[in-house]
Parts: C-alpha cells; sequence; structure tokens
C-alpha cells in the first residue's frame, strides 16, 4: 500500500507493465521475487496451526497479491469509483478480514 501511494507510476509499471516496457525479465523477475515473499510464510503458518495446510503458497501469494492489486488500482481511477481515504480505509480493512479468514485454520479457531 506504501509503495503503491509513494510511488504510483513505478507501482503501476510493475503491476500492469505494458507491453513494450523495457526489461520485462527484470519485471517478471521483481514480481517473482516479491511474490515469493507471502508464499515462504504460508508454510511457516501452517506449521504454527494459524493457516488451512491445504494451501499451495504459490498460488495463496497469486491470489492475495491480485486481490490487493484490485483494491489499490482504485486509488487510480479518474471517475466517481476512486475512494474517499475514510472508503479506502474500509475497503482495505476489509479485504484485510476476507484474506485472513479464507487462509486461516479451523483449529485456530479453537
Amino acid at each position: 500500500m506504501r509503495f503503491a501511494r509513494e510511488k504510483p507510476h513505478q507501482y503501476r509499471l510493475l503491476a500492469f507493465p505494458p507491453p513494450d516496457a523495457p526489461a520485462p525479465e527484470r519485471v517478471d523477475a521483481l514480481v517473482r521475487e516479491q511474490n515469493g515473499k507471502p508464499a515462504a510464510l504460508v508454510p511457516e503458518c501452517v506449521d504454527a496451526g494459524l493457516a488451512r495446510p491445504d494451501l499451495d503458497p504459490p498460488v495463496v501469494a497469486t491470489v492475495l497479491w491480485r486481490m490487493w492489486d484490485g483494491v489499490l488500482g482504485l486509488v487510480f481511477r479518474g471517475d466517481g469509483s476512486r475512494p474517499g481515504e475514510e472508503e479506502m480505509a474500509r475497503i482495505l480493512g476489509t479485504m484485510e478480514s476476507l484474506a485472513e479468514l479464507g487462509l486461516r485454520s479451523r483449529a485456530a479457531e479453537k
């Protein structure tokens, strides 16, 4: 979130690179590197009983990344779909809750 707000141009290039982007291999490598960070946490969460064991770490990382991209993309809209600060805070809070509930192990609820 901070990166998207502080460096919106770079965020857009990383999240939605144009077809003629320079050094597409470098962008792909950066995306894989960033996706690897949350993917590496999934097994740790499973081992701690916090996440479901049926989750595929790379898939979880990709799904979360693209979900956040969709929400963050609202910030860059120039129309009435662009949320204000308070609405964005509610959207982000809801997004966080939904992501957490989907990952949570049933054992963690007890």
